[in-house]
């Protein structure tokens, strides 16, 4: 169980994504809602004509709370948001903290909006127990399909990642790579500050803040320099190279040096025999790679 928690899980904080698992889990909530009618919501005869609009209400709630949380948080914390360091079980406790926000904001709607409407069924008890009953309800409503989604999306993830992985490892092994001539200028912002590698040495560069490193072979060993210059610089600059390509905002890499890829659900990550280092490819960017490396 433990290894399942802490298996890497992708930590997808774009706005397309966040929207879209506000509106799936607020049009579960609705459906569940008006449908189940957990806790007499729509039963009780206090409660019966509001039971449309509270479903609403409580959906759009969630949609909103959802959508502002996932978007902003990551923005504020973005160390612990690391895409390198997420796993399921942050992915779980961080879904948990929305639903208790979540509960907190049904909370008071419902308490002011029975007072306004006089619902006396709910008056009749104190605010304890109504905040005790509103942050239950919304974790039992709201607990299980966040859990499934994040289980089944992990799975999903997960075998498509293999699945590309072992396609591109069979080819892989098959192809043939010819030696490129020639030399790989690197150009710095400094003033005559350039550093010229032969291409069949050249591995990757890696960003480093403000400065790029340069990472090849010398002697069968892989050694770096230090340029000062953006990585996006270093992409323009070696655009007519075919077999190098930026596969992550923090690397760019040489595909002919690529000897194996492995997948989990975060994607997958680029292998070479000269190092140990597993560079990730970017979500965005796995077909564009996968296309270049079994082409």
């Amino acid at each position: 169980m433990l290894k399942y928690l802490l298996a890497p899980y992708p930590c997808n904080t774009s706005f397309r994504y966040v929207f879209s698992i506000s509106l799936s889990i607020g049009l579960f909530v609705f459906c569940f809602l008006y449908i189940f009618k957990p806790l007499g919501l729509g039963v009780l005869p206090e409660t019966k004509e509001h039971h449309l609009t509270l479903s609403i209400i409580y959906s759009i709630i969630s949609i909103i709370l959802i959508l502002f949380l996932g978007n902003i948080i990551p923005r504020i914390f973005p160390r612990y948001f690391n895409d390198k360091l997420w796993n399921t079980l942050k992915e779980i406790v961080f879904i948990l903290f929305i639903v208790l926000i979540i509960s907190i904001a049904n909370y008071y709607i419902t308490f002011y909006y029975y007072k306004v409407y006089n619902i006396s069924n709910e008056l009749n008890y104190s605010n304890s127990y109504i905040f005790i009953r509103s942050i239950s309800s919304t974790f039992l409503v709201a607990l299980l399909p966040c859990i499934l989604i994040i289980v089944i999306n992990q799975l999903i993830l997960l075998n498509k990642a293999l699945e590309n992985s072992i396609e591109i490892n069979n080819i892989i092994q098959k192809k043939e790579h010819k030696e490129k001539t020639g030399n790989i200028l690197f150009i710095g912002e400094g003033k005559n500050e350039k550093i010229e590698i032969e291409q069949h040495n050249f591995v990757f560069s890696q960003a480093s803040a403000n400065y790029s490193e340069i990472y090849y072979i010398n002697n069968n060993k892989l050694e770096k320099k230090l340029l000062r210059c953006s990585l996006s610089n270093i992409e323009k600059q070696i655009l007519k190279f075919n077999n190098l390509s930026r596969v992550h905002r923090g690397f760019i890499v040489d595909l002919n040096k690529v000897i194996n890829v492995s997948g989990s659900a975060q994607g997958y990550k680029l292998h070479f025999d000269i190092t140990d280092l597993k560079i990730p490819v970017s979500r965005n960017k796995s077909k564009e790679i996968k296309a270049k490396l079994i082409a």
